[in-house]
């Protein structure tokens, strides 16, 4: 029998990672807010509630992971790991206005805090700077590769708002919903890392 691995495990072994890529996530955090804050009273604050207020940074963890497994972290991994952060945290501030959520990580949703009209400008600023960072990595696999993980995680979006409520949604079609919503960006991130680092493709 299979059993469940104890969340405390799964919190220990998280813990153990980000404290071995420290310096490389603190670089995420660094150049996040570098490339969102632009001395704005109203954007700066939108960034502290949508991307800045912390989180487990799990995608730049892949994307470092891989880099390392096959070569080094430089540069280039820093802007594509923080332009994934980007992409991620607008999907969650796209999904906050679609599920009316008010908070978010303890903190007010911008939707609730402004309006949804705000939170869909703010959600679009982060997509296109994200593909704007990642085009100064002078590659146009970076921004195949995130559009494509970008493009999957709308499908999965959509799928799941048609099978709301649906009793006979099959296992396959959870699993394809969620394989677009949350394992495609994991896979992009995952890619980037080890082809960035000089890894080659695997299909």
């Amino acid at each position: 029998m299979n059993h469940p691995v104890p969340e405390t495990a799964v919190a220990s072994a998280l813990s153990g990672v980000t404290d071995l890529l420290r310096d490389d996530l603190n670089a995420v955090d660094a150049m996040l807010a570098g490339q969102v804050e632009r001395g704005i009273p109203v954007i700066d604050e939108m960034a502290r509630l949508g991307c800045l207020g912390g989180g487990k940074r799990l995608r730049p963890i892949l994307l470092f992971l891989a880099a390392r497994a096959v070569g080094h972290v430089d540069e280039n991994h820093i802007r594509l790991a923080t332009a994934i952060e980007m992409i991620h945290a607008a999907t969650l501030v796209h999904d906050d206005i679609l599920d009316n959520a008010t908070t978010r990580r303890h903190a007010p949703t911008i939707n609730s805090r402004w309006d949804s009209h705000a939170a869909v400008l703010f959600g679009d600023f982060l997509f296109t700077h994200a593909f704007y960072l990642a085009s100064t990595t002078g590659d146009a696999a970076a921004c195949a590769t995130i559009g494509q993980a970008t493009n999957q995680v709308c499908e999965g979006e959509l799928r799941q708002m048609a099978a709301a409520g649906c009793f006979e949604t099959t296992i396959g079609e959870y699993f394809a919903i969620i394989e677009r919503k949350t394992a495609s960006l994991c896979a992009c991130a995952t890619r980037l890392g080890a082809a960035f680092a000089g890894g080659s493709a695997v299909e």
